[in-house]
């Protein structure tokens, strides 16, 4: 990020193993990048996606950057292996553990075209809008009284 000249919000890890030894290197990270960087416990869901939709690209290895960045037409640099096995968009870049290998991520996340790619927000999971029309399905079924009444067969 430093080359890049990004500022960062890096929430913390869950409580998982190893998510204290994670979150304090966090704390340092940002410690030594004071006005550029900033640690955050919780965001909460509504805070987190308005913050995530102001990104210029999510980096790390939550499945966030996976299922939500390509809604939020968010370029997502995915570290390691953790999401292996998840479908993709072509939003999303995959890389290894390592510094040169993030660092050429993000340049090609940050570059106009990606950044088009992007915003066609192109996402295997669907559009986020599903709820809506299962309701709008379930509206239009016809609640007589053969639905509100359980009937009994018996075995002969």
């Amino acid at each position: 990020l430093d080359a890049e000249g990004l500022g960062a919000v890096l929430p913390f890890a869950n409580a998982d193993p190893g998510g204290r030894a994670i979150n304090a290197e966090l704390s340092r990270w940002a410690k030594e990048r004071r006005g550029r960087a900033v640690c955050v416990a919780s965001l909460g869901q509504r805070a987190y996606y308005s913050l995530a939709r102001r990104c210029s690209v999510l980096l790390g290895n939550s499945s966030s950057g996976i299922i939500e960045g390509p809604t939020l037409r968010v370029p997502t640099v995915n570290v390691g292996a953790r999401q292996d096995g998840r479908l993709r968009a072509p939003s999303v870049i995959d890389v290894p553990i390592s510094k040169e290998a993030i660092r050429k991520a993000l340049r090609k996340a940050l570059s106009p075209g990606f950044r088009r790619l992007a915003a066609a927000g192109l996402n295997p999971y669907g559009s986020g809008s599903v709820a809506r029309r299962i309701l709008g399905v379930i509206k239009k079924v016809p609640l007589g009284k053969a639905l509100l009444r359980k009937s009994f067969h018996e075995d002969r």
